[in-house]
């Protein structure tokens, strides 16, 4: 009797133990999920934690594989191709301040898809070569402010590791995707502003693009229009010019006679009040 009694305690023991043993592991799941949703939460978001956000700066190209020219804080700007291991840098003579970045960049027609940012000193005194460590440390700490996600800039920061640093004298980013594609460009104005078809050229060649024509448009535009006669899927060009014209969706043209244009740009009061 002694002996059963015993048996029926230890049972019961061991069924405690078991039930707790489903009811920690039931905690310790729900705790690991609730971290690794709130650190990919975390990862996703823009760190906005620096003293400047440069405005009126766009959304990050979500496709981090694509060329990119970076702004970092206050007077350095970066360009990155996906396609090699170099890094070509352009350092100002005067720092840009939160609000001007949108208008330096629009007088001197840069492509800028991003900004990063950490007080007015961050790279002052430091080497070109030593972003990548910059970004890493201050994404972690969390003293950063950002147009991309942290995960983008801890992305952007394994690229920028290995890659080898060219200075340029002059602000102009040569994308080399955009050369090697080698389509040929008409530029239009659609608008009663004169000079705008000039002006819009200057953003395609400044990426490599090779513009064959610039001239004024039959027709009054309100938004701007891209209008492709060749049928190249995923090109880096036309998106490239989408970014660059606010374009949503370009016109695929089935022409009956050639043409000597790939792509026609056409730019609407629309490119006049960006």
């Amino acid at each position: 009797m002694a002996s059963w009694k015993r048996y029926q305690k230890k049972a019961r023991f061991s069924d405690v133990v078991q039930k707790l043993g489903i009811i920690l592991s039931a905690l310790i799941g729900v705790a690991l999920f609730v971290v690794v949703f709130a650190l990919g939460v975390w990862l996703q978001n823009t760190p906005q934690s620096g003293p400047i956000v440069y405005t009126k700066i766009g959304d990050a190209p979500a496709n981090m594989r694509t060329q990119m020219t970076v702004f970092v804080a206050p007077d350095l700007f970066i360009s990155l191709d996906p396609q090699s291991s170099d890094v070509s840098y352009a350092k100002l003579v005067e720092p840009l301040k939160s609000d001007s970045l949108r208008v330096y960049a629009y007088q001197n027609a840069i492509v800028v898809d991003g900004f990063i940012a950490y007080g007015e000193t961050l790279f002052e005194q430091r080497e070109v070569q030593e972003i990548s460590s910059e970004i890493w440390k201050q994404v972690v700490s969390d003293h950063i402010s950002s147009s991309f996600s942290r995960w983008q800039l801890l992305s952007l920061s394994k690229s920028l590791n290995k890659a080898v640093y060219k200075q340029h004298v002059e602000l102009v980013f040569v994308e080399s995707a955009v050369v090697d594609e080698e389509l040929n460009i008409g530029v239009y104005n659609g608008t009663s502003v004169s000079g705008l078809a000039t002006e819009a050229s200057r953003w395609i060649e400044n990426i490599g693009g090779d513009v064959v024509e610039v001239g004024n448009a039959p027709e009054k535009l309100e938004k701007t229009s891209i209008k492709v006669y060749v049928d190249v899927l995923d090109s880096p060009t036309i998106a490239r010019l989408q970014r660059i014209f606010h374009v949503d969706a370009v016109t695929l043209e089935k022409s009956e006679s050639l043409t000597r244009f790939d792509v026609v740009v056409t730019v609407g009061d629309d490119f006049y009040r960006q």
